[in-house]
């Protein structure tokens, strides 16, 4: 899997383009924000963008979302946990957290734990990781994963924030460092890692 990254604003959120080859399909995973400079790197590898994913509902993961489905006429998908979330601009922290409030459409697509998306030749399976969030999720491709604020660099998401348990989140890092060792973490912020390397601390 060829990966994108893109750290954006307001709180350096990593958006990521996931695709397999030049010139084809990609999914766009947490777009935070700047859908004209995501735009500008999907055209600069003449890419098709195929479904927006979102590993949870929070602000700073989805707000440039509605602006890129329309530009592109694709789904947008979230876990089943979250679909009220990125609705209410409380449950996201949006009006709590930047003061302003964020509040997208429906989801197209409710994902659920198991879950697989095709790409073209590759898929993502879904996992669902509560604890960051009821809904938060991971995605898992054939050499990497994409662990949205479940798993940084050397340390793990918050849980104090709505719908947060800590007790979930730690038995949710488990389920994700049972994955291949050498697969290589894409998290929602910071620096790519792999489970080899996160493995150390749990």
């Amino acid at each position: 899997m060829k990966v994108i990254t893109i750290p954006l604003p307001p709180i350096m959120t990593n958006c990521y383009i996931s695709y397999e080859r030049e010139g084809g399909k990609c999914f766009i995973i947490d777009p935070a924000s700047s859908e004209d400079r995501i735009k500008t790197l999907i055209d600069a590898h003449s890419l098709k963008p195929k479904a927006i994913l979102l590993t949870h509902g929070h602000f700073d993961h989805i707000a440039a979302s509605d602006r890129l489905r329309e530009m592109y006429s694709i789904p947008l998908y979230i876990h089943e946990a979250d679909s009220e979330m990125i609705k209410n601009a409380r449950l996201n922290c949006s009006s709590t957290m930047m003061g302003e409030e964020i509040i997208l459409k429906d989801a197209d697509k409710l994902l659920k734990d198991g879950d697989k998306l095709k790409l073209e030749n590759e898929s993502l399976a879904v996992m669902h990781t509560p604890g960051h969030s009821p809904g938060s999720c991971v995605f898992i491709a054939s050499d990497c994963v994409f662990s949205g604020d479940t798993v940084f660099r050397g340390t793990y998401g918050r849980y104090d924030l709505t719908g947060g348990d800590f007790n979930l989140l730690m038995a949710s890092i488990k389920r994700v460092m049972a994955l291949p060792p050498i697969l290589k973490v894409y998290p929602g912020h910071n620096e790519a890692t792999t489970i080899f390397d996160e493995s150390m601390y749990y």
